[in-house]
């Protein structure tokens, strides 16, 4: 708690890391409870050369692996402590 405290910066980061996480994982469970449009059927190969509705841009992807990454950094560093 002191790290965050002390080092806004740190903490910033730490809160856009935490909500990005959180928001990939809403998004899943809207898309999984059915409120989310599909052009798709379940079970059929996606097409590569289509766009669908609710698909994720790779930079998007890339920053919450980048995120997720982090995240497990920083809990690893508070647990060694």
């Amino acid at each position: 708690m002191l790290k965050l405290q002390h080092d806004v910066g740190f903490a910033s980061r730490l809160c856009q890391a935490i909500a990005t996480l959180l928001s990939s994982r809403l998004q899943e469970l809207h898309s999984r409870l059915g409120y989310g449009r599909r052009v798709y059927s379940k079970g059929l190969p996606l097409a590569e050369n289509v766009e669908y509705d609710d698909e994720l841009n790779y930079s998007v992807l890339d920053g919450v692996a980048i995120a997720g990454k982090r995240f497990d950094w920083m809990l690893e560093r508070l647990r060694v402590s």
